[in-house]
């Protein structure tokens, strides 16, 4: 039997599946899961023998592909990734120079709208042996299903598809190699860059440019702009960017606070919806309840907030 599975995770990978069983091989359940900010997160959960395929082929190219990103994408293959770049983020607006400013950038639906010939290409340069698997998969249309609606996957990188955020982050890597910056980030969709404000705008429309081609779209609405000194201010002003302004006390970068005083806010966030939570999770069984509190409600997202926020105020 386990050398059967081998036998068939071999021919999927080399992309050898028939042309009537990918939709459906390829294809996943539907869950949308409602955003803080009322939107909506698709996230695709496809077989399991899919799945498990796809992690052997993201083990496979994870090293040589991490080291094609960093050091300024840190979303995948990296370790801590979130915390460095939460801790560098927090370094830079502390020490730059008043006339600089840093930005952070949030892209419309980024995973579900990424062209998909643009991760064919990135793969084929990055780690051609993976290609073949990748057109299986993304090569045509697959199946969502959600209830009883069945819909078609033809754009983007399934959400939940362990191999999704490597093809993204491959995909996107021009946007951060051809950034101008002195500082410069990435943790998937979540890019950032800080700079005087003439080199931030004159970026700014130049990574929107590029990422259209890649079929990605700026949410200005959700874009922030943190640490402007008054003239910088006017500047921003001027250009006509939507972006929202923030004071670096006040600024956050991947759910972390960046000032010393957004972390008592943020520790009563969670102590909050713990307490929220406590109540359902007593419905289930001791077993149960102890598992989701430990691998996802609870513990993880504290622990991630302890080591990424700033304990002590910062200097300035």
């Amino acid at each position: 039997m386990a050398d059967s599975l081998a036998e068939f995770a071999n021919l999927v990978l080399a992309g050898r599946v028939p042309l009537l069983v990918r939709p459906s091989f390829f294809g996943a359940t539907l869950l949308p899961f409602r955003k803080k900010d009322g939107g909506l997160r698709p996230i695709a959960v496809g077989l399991t023998l899919r799945r498990l395929i796809s992690k052997l082929a993201a083990s496979a190219v994870m090293t040589p592909c991490a080291q094609l990103l960093a050091p300024h994408q840190l979303g995948v293959g990296a370790r801590g990734g979130a915390e460095a770049l939460v801790h560098a983020t927090r370094h830079y607006l502390y020490s730059k120079a008043e006339d600089k400013a840093f930005i952070k950038l949030d892209f419309k639906n980024a995973f579900n709208s990424v062209r998909r010939d643009r991760v064919w290409e990135a793969v084929s340069s990055s780690c051609p042996g993976l290609l073949a698997y990748v057109l299986a998969a993304y090569g045509a249309p697959s199946f969502l299903w959600m209830g009883d609606t069945t819909l078609h996957s033809e754009e983007g990188v399934q959400q939940g598809d362990p191999l999704g955020p490597l093809l993204f982050c491959l995909a996107v890597q021009p946007l951060l190699d051809k950034c101008k910056c002195e500082y410069k980030t990435g943790y998937l969709d979540d890019l950032g860059m800080g700079d005087s404000v003439p080199r931030l705008l004159e970026e700014i429309h130049s990574l929107e440019s590029g990422a259209l081609l890649l079929g990605l779209t700026l949410n200005h609405s959700k874009c922030e702009v943190v640490g402007l000194s008054q003239s910088g201010l006017s500047l921003w002003q001027a250009s006509g960017l939507k972006f929202g302004v923030v004071t670096g006390e006040a600024a956050s970068f991947l759910g972390s606070p960046l000032g010393s005083k957004g972390l008592d806010e943020a520790l009563l966030s969670k102590h909050l919806a713990l307490k929220e939570a406590s109540s359902r999770l007593g419905r289930l069984g001791a077993h149960e309840a102890f598992y989701l509190l430990k691998a996802s409600f609870g513990v993880p997202r504290l622990l991630y907030l302890l080591r990424s926020a700033q304990l002590t105020a910062p200097r300035s």
